[in-house]
């Protein structure tokens, strides 16, 4: 999967103005609807996750930070859940997947 921020709420503390404004518009504000931005954010419920989840991330992405998918891992892991984490040197968010389709094909055969 390509990676979409963990912990929605922190991702909104991150971005600039014009980013939250969008999110305020689509979601609200965190601060005001916590469990909406909770229910979406992977971070709060890893143990929810039954599936194999590949991470995805440039480390260049100035949208996402990575630590989201790095925490995921983390967290995932610790739970002894089925994840791999793959991060690209100098990749920002808009990533092209064609270097790496053959890879990407091959782990969902296998899954």
């Amino acid at each position: 999967m390509r990676s979409w921020p963990t912990d929605l709420a922190l991702n909104y503390s991150e971005r600039e103005l014009e980013s939250q404004r969008i999110l305020r518009q689509l979601i609200g504000k965190p601060t005001s609807l916590p469990d909406k931005y909770i229910a979406r954010s992977a971070i709060y419920w890893p143990e929810k996750i039954n599936t194999p989840i590949w991470l995805v991330h440039g480390t260049a992405d100035d949208r996402v930070a990575v630590h989201h998918s790095q925490d995921l891992y983390d967290a995932m892991i610790k739970l002894g859940k089925e994840v791999r984490l793959t991060l690209y040197p100098d990749m920002d968010h808009g990533m092209p997947y064609y270097p790496f389709l053959s890879d990407y094909l091959h782990w969902l055969k296998q899954h």
